[in-house]
């Protein structure tokens, strides 16, 4: 822990220096990015894990906030030609980048965001 408060401390320094330029904020976005990656990679781990459990304990409801009871609603997307990629001019990763068109199967999606699912 006291490593990483270290770096937290270290991080939170140089972004409060007036003459912060624009690649020290680009390596910093990247690396909330990269971060947020983590945490939900390991939220996967964790219910991974949890699921091979011959008891199948659950993830429990102390994690985040209870969900909402809601009408599940659909959207309906039609087959077709599509556009994907990413082309704007915020965050991406490589990856990511390349607007492109493909050919997308019918399929419907949830309205609402999954969390925990």
């Amino acid at each position: 822990m006291a490593y990483r408060n270290y770096v937290t401390n270290a991080v939170l320094e140089l972004l409060e220096k007036e003459e912060r330029n624009s690649q020290i904020s680009e390596i910093v976005e990247l690396g909330i990015n990269h971060e947020q990656q983590h945490q939900e990679l390991l939220v996967y781990d964790i219910k991974y894990i949890l699921g091979n459990q011959p008891t199948f304990p659950k993830y429990g409801d102390s994690f985040g906030t209870k969900a909402e009871k809601t009408i599940e609603e659909w959207l309906e997307v039609s087959e077709g030609i599509k556009q994907i990629g990413f082309a704007g001019d915020g965050f991406s990763y490589d990856n990511e980048l390349g607007k492109h068109r493909v050919f997308l199967e019918p399929y419907s999606i949830s309205k609402k965001p999954c969390d925990q699912c």
